[in-house]
């Protein structure tokens, strides 16, 4: 197991310093280093509340704001910890594996293995995105426990890509701090993909990992104790 990248090395999100980050840490100039930085995108205009002691906060107003982590990312498992703020968040999802914005024809730009909870529905899910917005359906189960507004959990995601097998199996599980640990809420495994979703050559040379929420009207999460490792 390899340490890919943690929250101090994203953003030193632990070192006192409380900024309002609405395009990228200036403090990481681009072009970032594996894992080091993080940018804005997408709609609603996204930003990244820091603390200054450890947590980031994804507010956007309606739309779908994001924040990318540049993470060359491949057989993972990507760890943190996650809080709904209120209740105008539908859904948060986690995107691992993507290349979304590397431009070019659909095979160049997988957009990644989408791991999604959604607080109101009690649902978790995932599937795959072939490119923007052209799906693999995958499975949404119930939530094993409802999730509150203001309640800490813990997310755990493995990702495992079979070049030869051309499958990826994917797999979500979450600690709603009840004593219980980690409990498993989805498994998938999706077999026949096109030879570029797996394609380990591609996603070492440039791939990211990416948060996510969708909001009818301006909300946020909070996020800490990113953590990604090699499986």
């Amino acid at each position: 197991m390899t340490i890919l990248y943690d929250s101090n090395d994203i953003g030193k999100w632990n070192d006192g310093t409380v900024k309002v980050v609405t395009d990228f840490d200036d403090r990481f100039p681009e072009p970032f280093e594996n894992g080091k930085g993080f940018v804005m995108a997408a709609s609603g205009k996204p930003r990244l509340k820091l603390d200054g002691n450890g947590i980031g906060t994804l507010e956007a107003d309606k739309g779908h704001g994001r924040m990318y982590i540049d993470s060359v990312n491949y057989k993972t498992v990507t760890e943190y910890e996650l809080r709904f703020d209120d209740d105008k968040i539908d859904t948060h999802t986690c995107q691992t594996q993507s290349r979304h914005q590397e431009g070019g024809d659909g095979p160049n730009r997988f957009g990644g293995i989408s791991h999604m909870i959604d607080r109101k529905k009690k649902k978790c899910g995932s599937k795959i995105e072939k490119f923007h917005n052209v799906h693999i359906k995958g499975i949404e189960p119930k939530l094993p426990k409802a999730i509150g507004i203001g309640q800490w959990i813990k997310v755990r995601l493995t990702d495992i890509p079979d070049e030869e097998e051309k499958s990826i199996s994917s797999k979500m599980e979450i600690d709603f701090n009840d004593g219980n640990g980690f409990v498993d809420c989805v498994e998938k495994k999706y077999n026949g993909l096109e030879g570029y979703m797996v394609n380990e050559r591609s996603f070492k040379e440039r791939s990211y990992t990416w948060f996510r929420i969708n909001n009818t009207k301006r909300g946020s999460i909070s996020i800490r104790n990113i953590r990604q490792t090699t499986v």
